[in-house]
């Protein structure tokens, strides 16, 4: 459409035959509408990004990193959650039911040692051992808890090393940070 004016009006500028002029223009294409090319060929599909697709992109991708992230955490604070033995027992079917043992729970021991002024909030069991408002501790202290569901909270996790039954464990992690520990059935 466009083309066509444009060609027509230049004609008459040029003095020539504005008609003329305008035949030898090629056809338009059946969707004129959507190419304004002077060959008629049509303009390439692409893929365009807009802002909403973007931020729903990097939402996707901010969601998956963490919950990676928070795997990670989990697998780090309870690592092997799955033992050899019962990877096994999954893995091979049974045609008789395994007798239930009866589960014999045994008390666990935590220990945690500081390397900074640390604070701590400690509940063995469901009772707090330093009243509700938690305890200060000096570099080098240490201290062990004995329980089945031991939950410790630090206010300085970086400086805060846990041990469960002599096996090192490893910091608590950075900032402000709430670990439970439960003895296995």
């Amino acid at each position: 459409m466009y083309a066509r004016g444009y060609v027509r009006t230049y004609s008459r500028y040029l003095g020539l035959d504005p008609d003329e002029m305008v035949l030898m223009l090629p056809v338009p294409p059946a969707h004129a509408r959507r190419s304004l090319a002077l060959d008629g060929s049509q303009p390439n599909a692409r893929l365009t990004l807009t802002t909403p697709v973007a931020v729903a992109l990097a939402v996707a991708l901010l969601a998956g990193a963490f919950g990676y992230y928070a795997w990670r955490q989990i697998e780090s604070v309870n690592p092997g959650s799955t033992s050899p033995a019962a990877a096994r027992a999954l893995a091979v079917p049974s045609t008789t039911p395994l007798p239930s043992p009866s589960p014999i729970r045994h008390a666990i021991v935590v220990g945690v040692r500081v390397t900074d002024t640390v604070w701590l909030n400690v509940i063995v069991d469901g009772k707090a051992q330093y009243s509700d408002s938690g305890h200060v501790f000096q570099p080098g202290a240490e201290v062990s808890f004995q329980g089945f569901d031991i939950k410790i909270t630090s206010g300085k996790a970086a400086a805060t090393f846990i041990t469960i039954d002599d096996r090192p464990i490893g910091a608590m992690g950075n900032g402000v940070v709430t670990r439970e520990y439960k003895a296995s059935p």
